[in-house]
């Protein structure tokens, strides 16, 4: 009986919790598509997050002609590729990312992946102070993202 309760505590205490308003980011090291660790730092502001093809296609539609937005707004862009089987990154996402003309940063572990709030269709836009993650916004519009990236 005790080794079953104790299985499911840590059954239990395992499921990573989403990070939400007033919690510090427990995830501070990410990497880009050619491999180069990111720290965010105490002067990141706010970070979008796509989890989907379309909303990374939203996302890119804004910045593709606007790189500039993100490091203005303090912004970091990060793409969720924990679900992308290795070859399919490895011969398609890759290379694609890597000729983009504003900074990427990946999402590759699931269980980091499921910290993240979100919502289907949407992006996730975590604003932060000093770490912290002051509101949670979800959008789905590129206007608003274009409104969120205005400093």
């Amino acid at each position: 009986m005790r080794s079953l309760i104790f299985s499911f505590l840590l059954t239990t205490l395992s499921f990573a919790q989403v990070v939400s308003t007033g919690e510090k980011l427990p995830f501070l090291h990410l990497e880009t598509p050619s491999g180069d660790e990111v720290i965010l730092g105490e002067e990141t502001r706010l970070l979008i997050v796509a989890f989907d093809k379309a909303m990374g296609k939203t996302a890119d539609r804004v910045l593709r002609d606007n790189a500039d937005l993100l490091e203005e707004a303090q912004a970091v862009y990060v793409t969720d590729i924990s679900q992308v089987p290795g070859f399919v990154w490895s011969m398609f996402m890759k290379p694609a990312f890597q000729k983009y003309d504003y900074p990427v940063v990946l999402l590759k572990d699931e269980e980091l992946a499921l910290r993240f709030p979100r919502k289907d269709d949407h992006l996730t836009l975590l604003y932060l102070r000093g770490q912290i993650v002051t509101d949670v916004v979800f959008v789905a519009e590129e206007a608003l993202l274009r409104k969120a990236l205005k400093p």
